[in-house]
């Protein structure tokens, strides 16, 4: 017979304490607090990978996969998508043989001051640190459990 990773079945109180780490995880990830330190987060995020942006950007692709029928997914993908990346964002399928060429010209300037200064607000935020200490509070909990 071959092994498998679950095989044993796992003893109640096993069982028990992962549904109750599971719930204590749910009530602090749906907390008011922690909603808006996520939304906090993700809006710095994007204001970082903004100043990443290059400002200008072309981009020429020449692509053709083994099979036709790949080469019309990746056709009506850009279809969908290249209003979002503007007129020098150029696609060419290659129906007949499995290719990939690309010129990709981009310029612009980084600004680490603002990729800086953003990272550094949402490390300050209290909210994080509380977040922090309940994960660890009940990752602390839970190991001395295991040990009684």
């Amino acid at each position: 017979s071959q092994g498998h990773l679950y095989s044993k079945a796992l003893p109640k109180e096993n069982i028990i304490e992962l549904y109750e780490n599971a719930e204590y995880y749910k009530e602090v990830l749906l907390c008011e607090d922690t909603k808006a330190l996520l939304s906090y987060a993700f809006k710095k995020i994007f204001k970082i990978l903004k100043a990443l942006k290059p400002k200008k950007l072309k981009c020429r692709i020449l692509f053709g996969a083994s099979s036709p029928d790949v080469t019309g997914y990746a056709c009506a993908i850009y279809g969908m998508t290249a209003s979002c990346f503007g007129k020098e964002f150029l696609f060419t399928p290659d129906f007949e043989q499995n290719i990939f060429e690309a010129n990709v010209y981009a310029s612009g300037h980084i600004s680490l001051f603002t990729i800086l200064w953003n990272l550094l607000m949402v490390v300050k935020d209290h909210r994080l640190w509380e977040l922090k200490k309940k994960f660890e509070k009940n990752h602390k909990s839970a190991k001395s459990a295991e040990k009684e």
